[in-house]
């Protein structure tokens, strides 16, 4: 299958430039597309469910390190499972100014220090669960191949195409730019709306979409 190497040499081949400025700009354009694919991606390998609680003296939940893009946020209230509602931190701090202020939590948003927050401050300790799209450990080359590479390679690839030819900014590449833009939207709808078409369906979206590797010419 392929690989972060693949990438680099690929990138080196379509774009016909060797050149040491291109390849010491590569990296750039892998952590660049990769970004770009997990803003938009929401596939089901990217979920994540962590278990945890909030209480009298907890009103914070640590966000994950590789967290993409939050879902939802529920707590558990009198055995039943209920969805928080998302708000702004102005919002939180406005709404219970004051810690010793406690009530059944119904907000959560993102606080300054990066971290989450409830509101109102839990008066009992609440089971949680919080769901999130994680995204994957960075591409090197010494961790070259993850389920990106494997499954959706003209993806990624497409998308770092785009940053190659926007650095290199002559003519060809113009024309090259919006080609592998156009793949990267079409590819990244198609898998989205696989995921779709499974959810749908009332099952866990655990499918993966077979490999697709064409590359924009």
């Amino acid at each position: 299958m392929a690989d972060y190497n693949d990438l680099v040499t690929d990138i080196q081949a379509y774009t016909m430039n060797s050149s040491a400025e291109l390849q010491a700009a590569i990296p750039s354009f892998v952590r660049m597309a990769e970004d770009r694919i997990y803003r938009k991606l929401r596939a089901s390998w990217q979920r994540v469910v962590i278990n945890g609680t909030i209480g009298t003296n907890s009103r914070t939940i640590a966000r994950p390190s590789d967290l993409a893009l939050t879902r939802s946020l529920r707590v558990v209230v009198n055995g039943f499972s209920r969805f928080m509602q998302y708000r702004e931190s102005e919002f939180l701090y406005d709404y219970i100014p004051a810690i010793a202020t406690t009530a059944e939590p119904l907000y959560w948003g993102l606080g300054p220090d990066g971290n989450y927050l409830v509101a109102p401050n839990p008066d009992a300790t609440y089971s949680y669960d919080f769901s999130y799209y994680r995204r994957l450990a960075p591409l090197t080359p010494s961790a070259p191949g993850n389920f990106l590479t494997d499954n959706a390679y003209d993806v990624i690839f497409a998308a770092a195409m785009v940053n190659a030819a926007l650095f290199l900014q002559d003519d060809r590449t113009e024309s090259m730019a919006g080609a592998y833009e156009k793949l990267f939207n079409e590819r990244i709808l198609e898998l989205n709306k696989i995921e779709m078409a499974v959810d749908s369906d009332g099952y866990e979206a655990s499918v993966t979409p077979s490999p697709v590797n064409a590359k924009a010419g």
